[in-house]
């Protein structure tokens, strides 16, 4: 999962994270069960959550600095 978080050409977004842990149909070393467990805490948690917020914060900025008139002196 690290390597795809923070793959430098397509890094996985905190949406598809959950897509991804769920669809898996086995991880090496990782029960079912186990498995299961920690797909749910990390539902539960608001770790996805924060990710998202800045990133909505990150395009917020963006798009404001485009449309603020810039001073030409």
């Amino acid at each position: 999962m690290a390597r795809q978080l923070l793959h430098p050409e397509d890094p996985c977004r905190s949406n598809e994270i959950l897509t991804l842990l769920n669809d898996a149909v086995e991880i090496p070393g990782v029960c079912t069960l186990c498995m299961d467990s920690t797909v749910s805490k990390i539902e539960q948690s608001d770790a996805l959550r924060h990710e998202e917020a800045l990133r909505n914060i990150a395009i917020l900025d963006v798009m404001e600095l485009q449309y603020r008139p810039h001073n030409s002196n």
